[in-house]
């Protein structure tokens, strides 16, 4: 079937941040919709909804037409799919009128990768053999995603031994002096990222002091990711909108059978019954038609008829329709009031055993019912920041490990997230400089800046900061004004100097 060609694309995937209440899709549609996880094809979502393949590819097409859904890449995905367990059930509290289940992916024992095998990195003429080439790529693969343990292959309450001897036996095979004077092509920059990379983990593992500052990072990381999946859990939430939706449309279409019309409705075109007298067979005369008769008496020209509206009057099966629109929309009302309600009973479940991130997934799915509830909205931006305020000190631990090796990027989210829950002037100018540092956005580092002296106004290095923050953002006169606030309140601060004499310079 030519539909079904669209299945040797990829696997569907939801598209983050698209407002499915807007879609012009059906409740076909929408079921399908709200069965798409990011794991399962098309083939698994029509065993899931009892529809065609066909069926599921045409409204696959639809969907990813609309902007609501994507694929992903290429048709050899169903190759490189990593093994995927068979799904396990998890209450989540979140109430659900169709089966939604989490899932949770066992992991691949090697990066995709290594499975894609680079046609182009694995074909290159270098002077290493094809299993060097594919272990090579693997490792380099994981290089930013990897912990320390990960990298060097071992388990995190291995012993000293254990880890001198998995980074004396990576040293063996990637040590650059083994390559010398070998053809390496694009390989050589990886390598020497690897091993500088392996000799990080090894220096941050080997000593006691730092071992447990990056034990530290580790579950302040891990309690912050975990957190972050169970409380933006986007495609999740998304799924679930779709499916409430769904039953809310199913709801308002499966109402009662259509109206009747009046019984006058078919007057005209009823024959009287046999025997019935009609009073008037004929019409009586219009008024033009009596002045059109006196005229040809008279022997005067027709005088032109009197203008009269066309519009037919409203016909009953009109009236029958805006009948049938009308307890639709009731239905479809009612029904809406019913999940939202459903929803805000959730959070307040959820609430009271303490589930922060179960009670704000629900508020988010009712506020996407009704985002006209500008009250709901609010309660829902109260309790992120409630729970940020338990996680701020994880974030900071986050932000400060992150910070020491150079991830600035994650730096920076750590720090804001620190200060949503725990505003202070530090975290607020921490997230703006690291911001900087990693080459984000400037006008939100400006914020953040601001909002740092807002806090501290007579702290120089904030100052500073926002002045840094403005020189980003192209804003050189308020650069220049801040950098002089800093220098009046911290003339002696080396950093305020240095930044002061690079402007001088020219070089900023």
């Amino acid at each position: 079937h030519a539909d079904s060609r669209i299945t040797e694309v990829g696997t569907p995937q939801l598209v983050v941040g698209v407002n499915v209440r807007a879609l012009p899709i059906g409740p076909e549609e929408a079921f399908v919709l709200s069965r798409i996880d990011g794991v399962s094809s098309e083939a698994d979502l029509a065993a899931a909804t009892n529809l065609q393949l066909d069926t599921v590819a045409r409204i696959v097409r639809r969907l990813c037409e609309l902007g609501a859904v994507t694929l992903d890449a290429g048709p050899r995905a169903a190759e490189i799919r990593p093994f995927r367990a068979t799904p396990t059930p998890t209450r989540s509290g979140a109430y659900r009128i169709g089966p939604i289940t989490e899932t949770q992916e066992a992991r691949a024992s090697l990066h995709p990768a290594a499975a894609v095998e680079n046609a182009a990195e694995l074909a290159e003429v270098v002077d290493l053999e094809r299993e060097q080439k594919l272990h090579l790529l693997e490792l380099y693969a994981r290089l930013e995603s990897a912990s320390h343990y990960e990298l060097l292959g071992i388990e995190p309450l291995a012993n000293d031994k254990a880890v001198r001897a998995a980074y004396y036996e990576l040293v063996r095979l990637y040590h650059p002096d083994r390559f010398f004077g070998k053809n390496l092509g694009s390989y050589k920059p990886k390598l020497a990222k690897l091993f500088a990379r392996i000799t990080d983990a090894y220096e941050a593992l080997h000593h006691i002091e730092s071992r447990a500052e990056y034990d530290k990072y580790l579950r302040a990381r891990r309690r912050t990711l975990d957190f972050e999946r169970a409380f933006f859990n986007q495609q999740k939430q998304a799924a679930e909108v779709a499916n409430a939706l769904a039953q809310i449309e199913h709801a308002a279409q499966a109402g009662s059978p259509p109206i009747a019309p009046p019984a006058n409705t078919q007057a005209s075109s009823v024959a009287p019954r046999s025997g019935a007298t009609l009073r008037h067979s004929l019409a009586p005369p219009s008024d033009a038609e009596r002045r059109r008769t006196l005229a040809r008496k008279l022997g005067l020209p027709s005088a032109p008829p009197p203008r009269v509206s066309s519009a037919p009057p409203p016909s009953a099966s009109a009236h029958a329709a805006e009948e049938l629109k009308r307890r639709y929309d009731q239905r479809r009302e009612r029904a809406r009031v019913e999940q939202h309600d459903h929803y805000v009973a959730l959070a307040e479940d959820a609430l009271g055993r303490g589930d922060l991130a179960t009670a704000a997934n629900a508020l988010r799915i009712a506020c996407s019912i009704a985002p006209e509830n500008t009250e709901l909205a609010a309660r829902l931006g109260e309790l992120e920041n409630r729970a940020a305020a338990e996680l701020w000190e994880a974030y900071v631990e986050r932000g400060k490990y992150a910070a020491f090796e150079g991830r600035h990027a994650e730096a920076a989210e750590s720090f804001e997230r620190a200060a949503i829950g725990h505003p202070s002037a530090t975290h607020f100018e921490r997230a703006a400089f690291h911001l900087l540092e990693a080459g984000g956005d400037a006008k939100r580092a400006v914020q953040l800046g601001k909002q740092a002296v807002a806090l501290a106004p007579h702290h120089g290095k904030c100052r500073l900061t926002l002045a840094q923050a403005y020189f980003a953002g192209k804003m050189r006169e308020s650069g220049l004004a801040e950098l002089e606030r800093a220098r009046a309140l911290e003339p002696d601060l080396q950093l305020i100097k240095d930044f002061a004499a690079r402007v001088r310079r020219g070089e900023i």
